[in-house]
């Protein structure tokens, strides 16, 4: 078992009865100055990746929602750059614009990328938090999952 297994595992059961997997996994992490709040690179670190099966299509294909900084391309509150891995959709759409809007408003502690494949929705985090915060991700990836 990983360090975050042992450590969250309320929230790992949590997510387990919402029907969330959970997977602990290496993935390139933004990293940003301090103080300034300015991105400075990426580094490979452990993370906890929440994730739902997709079954909307009326969104790209594929994209992720990363953070950065005003310098980086960051469009959205607290530093969110939207990025479409879909040559046929660079754009989000009215439905899943609203949600990342409202997401990149309220998801400024702990959680570090929002992605969807064409198979599934995630969130990656650098930590577990409460049950509370694991339903708050649900409720996320529930609406994303439907685009």
């Amino acid at each position: 078992m990983g360090l975050f297994t042992n450590l969250f595992r309320g929230a790992a059961d949590e997510a387990a009865s919402l029907g969330v997997t959970v997977h602990e996994v290496m993935h390139d992490l933004p990293c940003f100055t301090q103080p300034g709040n300015r991105f400075d690179h990426l580094e490979r670190r452990d993370c906890l990746r929440y994730s739902l099966p997709r079954s909307g299509a009326s969104a790209p294909s594929s994209w992720s929602m990363i953070q950065r900084d005003k310098a980086h391309g960051a469009q959205f509150d607290n530093g969110w750059l939207f990025v479409s891995h879909d040559p046929a959709r660079q754009e989000p759409g009215s439905q899943l614009m609203d949600l990342l809007k409202r997401m990149a408003r309220e998801s400024d502690d702990g959680v570090l990328e929002f992605v969807a494949t064409p198979d599934e929705v995630s969130i990656l985090a650098e930590r577990g938090g409460n049950r509370g915060w694991v339903r708050r991700l649900h409720t996320y990836l529930t609406e994303l999952a439907k685009l």
